[in-house]
């Protein structure tokens, strides 16, 4: 099999037990066993194609040294949907992260989808149910479990398929009832061999955080002369903090390492700070919620 990094290819001897997994609305991941006589450097962010699918290195592999020359590698690579699990939703007007948002179900998708557009890129909106009218309350949602509620209300499933089109990955989410294979459907019966195949257990470590969202109060606050709901970040400014190098977004409502992402075990995901001044906000915030961070 062969491993792509930017313009260099990364080419291995899988064994036998290597196997890829892809479950209704969850996973969808190719497990990779290797040897290799020596250390082999796979950055993060390899890509392979397998059946149709391009499949990512989300997560630096693990590895286990034998002997001088032997290692042992595995791999583990995830679609496009592993994104859904790193992002938050937010409202497309204010950014705010915490609201409640009234709509029929191709325009909760289709907020969904223009969330994992913010990050990343090549999503789309497919096919979608003719559902009513509901709400749904989004507070530091994650764009997976947001799928999974939205799934949930309709009482539907969701689903989402990758091609590469001109070299390009495009990813497209569907509300709609999911089937495979419906004509060549598997037959099951009792008795051994005549059902599915066990599965395989595994456990990872989770990817770190990359930005940490701020909620802030909406007290004193003039939305006709500030702009904005809620208290902001100052936009776009970095600060130097015992060596190492932050960042806010362009509208104010995160903060983020500008040197490397962010790879401590404390991060601490929401932030609630209640000023009634805003101009009492920039060194002092920023600071304490570095301060969490470390």
């Amino acid at each position: 099999m062969i491993l792509y990094s930017d313009d260099k290819e990364i080419k291995i001897e899988v064994k036998d037990e290597s196997y890829s997994y892809e479950a209704v609305m969850g996973e969808d991941t190719l497990t990779l066993y290797f040897s290799h006589p020596g250390y082999l450097e796979i950055p993060v962010g390899s890509w392979c194609d397998f059946y149709g699918k391009r499949y990512f290195l989300k997560k630096d592999s693990n590895l286990k040294k034998n002997g001088e020359r032997n290692f042992e590698y595995t791999l583990i690579l995830e679609t496009g949907r592993a994104d859904a699990t790193l992002w938050k939703v937010r409202h497309t007007v204010d950014n705010s992260i915490k609201f409640s948002y009234s709509a029929k179900a191709h325009e909760h998708l289709r907020l969904l989808v223009e969330n994992l557009n913010r990050r990343g890129t090549g999503w789309k909106v497919g096919d979608c149910i003719e559902g009513t009218e509901k709400v749904i309350n989004y507070s530091h949602t994650y764009i997976l479990d947001a799928l999974n509620q939205l799934a949930d209300i309709y009482e539907i499933e969701w689903q989402i398929t990758e091609e590469t089109i001109d070299g390009k990955q495009i990813k497209t989410v569907h509300l709609r009832k999911v089937e495979y294979n419906k004509d060549n459907p598997l037959k099951l019966s009792y008795g051994k061999g005549h059902g599915f195949k066990v599965g395989v257990g595994r456990e990872s470590g989770d990817i770190p955080p990359e930005i940490i969202l701020v909620e802030t109060t909406d007290r004193n606050i003039d939305y006709s002369t500030y702009g904005a709901k809620n208290l902001l970040l100052p936009k776009s400014k970095t600060l130097v903090y015992e060596g190492r190098t932050y960042k806010t977004d362009a509208d104010g409502s995160c903060v983020m390492r500008a040197d490397k992402e962010l790879t401590t075990a404390r991060i601490v995901q929401r932030f609630i700070l209640r000023v009634s001044v805003p101009s009492v906000l920039f060194l002092k915030s920023i600071r304490r919620i570095i301060s969490m961070i470390l």
